[in-house]
């Protein structure tokens, strides 16, 4: 039972052109029963149906059906109930064009969780109920109006619902079609409700049980109907001859009847029989036309038929209600087939579309391969020393004392300084500063050959643990050193003679190194540290920092890589006095050198990021317009959809899996396609562009794209059904 409680209805509400659609009306629908509704057309007899039946919103007032009470639009039981109980007859069909007779009934299906075998039995038995079984698998395209009209009349019978509204069903049937669907809907009343938007009087008259009028937007009459006895066709197009007078006439092998109601004037024929072929002339004015098994007019030797009531109770339809599952909702299945066949009626737009992702796939690869390049710092370009190392100096404050003494009081208060980081816990080094010269041993065209090592560092002995030894062995006396890996391979980037006869780091073992001082090193082993480093023993260190006490300056080693908190506490070291007396420089040399490098790359990468974005933001731009003009253009099917109660994120699925679809197509190959350029045919160095990246950018892109897809249609999908089928029909 469906309880109408003073229902308003307003179109352009709160606007200057507000107007009431429907006048507060209450009214009961019992559980079964076929009612028409009649009224002129524009008396709202549509928005009263649509709003009933949950396809369109309302102001106030209450619809309760069987004992759930709706006081708004949109409730989630409203759709609930929608789904599970009613069924829909639309004026306009609102079938899928492009798919075919099958494949529409089944959608109506879809959402319940039964067999495909049920469901084809199902299919085949409501075709045949309206007479198109032999259309099961034609598209609906190819079909007439009539014909579609009763493939939507098949998918709102399939499932059985509690509830059919059908708003103009046999608006454009023929009369003996009429005749078997209100049959049908009168049948089946009998267990269920229908309730019939209808112009036509003479069917209210014949099948209602009782006629409700509407006249602008208000319930003013509502009438139990007995129903006639007998329903004479009016509007047949054939010809049936019992209803005319026949004048006959014979001679010879000729025989010609003479059909009229009216009196005829004198007809003039010329009938000419010649091979085996008739034809037929006249001198009269007006039409000759030839009736064959295709025309639409037959001739029928009988009386015009007349439908009486009996007649309509012997129509068979007998179809169980469908199971419904708790929540009906397209299974994943289904929505993925949904897609495909969207995709497949895009057409060229799908080809433009896709052209459009890829070229945005490979924009935001090269821009973000732009942006990476100026963020990115590669420390084995940049840093050229440790950076465990902190360098601690001193200059005296300003005094007007004697060269000597200077001299003397910085002696004194830079011991002391060295006194309180020893005290701190920290180990004090002293890092000479010194030119190297690698010799090669080897061929003797190159005997002469010496190489200047760049970018190196020292650092005690005691720093470098065995495990990261990856070629040789530790040092033994003090003229003995390891180089990290970052060493050697400077050496061999330095000059293309070096690199073409060293192909392997581990042939440096062995060979020496010389110093400014005269000092000739061995090389011992490799080391894979990360860092710049030359390893030696603290000896040494003494024998290459001559004047180190005076230069006033000392290296203390830090593990902790929080650079600026490490500066800090070395800072907080140093007592007042030492502060009074001397001015101390704290710094850590690596991390100055990617600053500077930072700050360099900062005015560079503000320009290039306002570029890229403009970039980006125009093409996501383009990518929303086609996706909002692809769901413009589809806006039949998605109206169908939501008139046949898919619920909301059903509909946000679709979209989702489709745009999903699109990327993978166009996006992902972007990307790919980029990042082989990138890494491959202009041969950009692997770091420039980490791995990491990749995936970002591709995961990116996938959601951008599906938010594209989503926004299109999430104003769409919030509005009432019955609103964006009237978007379509505009």
């Amino acid at each position: 039972m469906i309880q109408i409680r003073n229902l308003n209805k307003y179109y352009n509400k709160g606007k200057t052109n507000e107007f009431q659609a429907i006048y507060d009306t209450t009214v009961t629908l019992p559980n079964t029963g076929l009612i028409c509704i009649l009224g002129e057309s524009g008396s709202g007899k549509t928005t009263f149906l649509n709003t009933v039946s949950g396809l369109d919103d309302f102001a106030d007032g209450t619809i309760e059906i069987d004992g759930t009470v709706i006081k708004k639009y949109g409730e989630k039981k409203q759709e609930q109930i929608r789904n599970q109980k009613f069924g829909y007859i639309f004026q306009n069909y609102y079938l899928l064009m492009e798919r075919t007779v099958e494949y529409n009934i089944l959608l109506a299906l879809s959402m319940y969780d039964i067999s495909e075998q049920e469901k084809e039995e199902r299919v085949d038995y409501v075709l045949r109920a309206v007479n198109m079984w032999q259309f099961k698998k034609r598209l609906v395209s190819q079909l007439s109006g009539g014909q579609q009209q009763r493939i939507a009349i098949a998918r709102a019978l399939v499932k059985a619902p509690s509830v059919i509204f059908a708003d103009e069903p046999t608006g454009n049937l023929d009369e003996a079609n009429t005749m078997n669907i209100m049959g049908i809907l009168k049948k089946i009343s009998q267990k269920c409700l229908v309730v019939v938007v209808t112009h036509e009087k003479n069917i209210a008259d014949f099948f209602a049980d009782r006629i409700i009028w509407i006249e602008d937007g208000e319930l003013v009459r509502d009438e139990q109907q007995e129903g006639k006895k007998i329903y004479q066709y009016v509007e047949d197009p054939h010809f049936y001859l019992k209803e005319f007078e026949e004048n006959k006439v014979s001679e010879g092998n000729v025989e010609l009847s003479v059909y009229h109601r009216e009196e005829t004037p004198k007809i003039t024929l010329k009938l000419v029989y010649d091979n085996g072929n008739i034809y037929l002339s006249t001198e009269n004015n007006g039409n000759v036309e030839f009736l064959t098994e295709e025309s639409e007019h037959k001739v029928i030797d009988s009386k015009r038929p007349k439908v009486e009531q009996k007649d309509v109770d012997q129509i068979q339809f007998e179809l169980k209600p469908v199971e419904s599952a708790k929540k009906p909702r397209l299974s994943f299945r289904e929505i993925r087939e949904i897609t495909r066949a969207n995709l497949k009626t895009m057409g060229k737009k799908k080809i433009f579309l896709m052209v459009v992702l890829f070229f945005v796939a490979v924009v935001a690869t090269f821009s973000f391969r732009e942006v990476m390049s100026q963020i990115y710092i590669n420390t084995e370009d940049v840093v050229k020393t440790d950076t465990h190392l902190y360098k601690i100096s001193a200059v005296r404050n300003s005094g007007n004392e004697a060269v000597s003494s200077i001299l003397e009081e910085r002696q004194k208060y830079f011991g002391q300084v060295l006194e309180e980081l020893q005290g701190a816990g920290y180990e004090v080094y002293r890092i000479p500063d010194t030119e190297l010269v690698y010799e090669y041993e080897g061929f003797i065209q190159m005997e002469n050959y010496s190489f200047e090592l760049r970018d190196f560092c020292f650092v005690p002995l005691d720093k470098l643990s065995e495990d990261s030894l990856m070629y040789g062995k530790m040092p033994e006396s003090d003229t003995e050193v390891v180089l990290d890996r970052r060493v050697v391979e400077n050496l061999r980037e330095s000059a293309s003679e070096v690199e073409s006869v060293i192909t392997d780091i581990s042939q440096v073992i062995g060979n020496q190194i010389s110093t400014k001082q005269g000092i000739t090193l061995t090389i011992t082993g490799i080391c894979e540290t990360g860092q710049p480093d030359i390893y030696a023993g603290e000896n040494l260190f003494s024998m290459l920092s001559d004047g180190y006490v005076a230069d006033m300056e000392c290296y203390v080693y830090a593990d902790d890589s929080d650079v600026e908190g490490e500066l800090r506490k070395i800072s907080s070291v140093f007592s007042e006095d030492v502060r009074a007396h001397l001015q101390l420089s704290i710094e850590n040399e690596a991390y100055n050198q990617i600053e500077s490098v930072k700050m360099e790359r900062r005015s560079n990468l503000e320009a290039r990021v306002l570029v890229i974005a403009a970039i980006l933001i125009i093409s996501i731009l383009m990518i929303y317009f086609i996706m909002k003009s692809d769901a413009n253009q589809r806006m039949q099917d998605l109206s169908v959809y939501r008139m046949l109660g898919v619920p909301k994120r059903n509909m946000i699925g679709m979209y989702v899996w489709q745009n999903f679809l699109l990327t993978t197509y166009s996006s992902l190959v972007g990307v790919l396609l980029t990042v082989a350029a990138i890494r491959g045919l202009l041969d950009v160095e692997y770091m420039v562009f980490p791995w990491y990246t990749v995936p970002l950018i591709i995961a990116g892109l996938y959601l951008i794209n599906i938010l594209m897809g989503i926004l299109t249609i999430w104003k769409l999908i919030k509005l009432p059904p019955a609103q964006i089928a009237a978007r379509y029909d505009v």
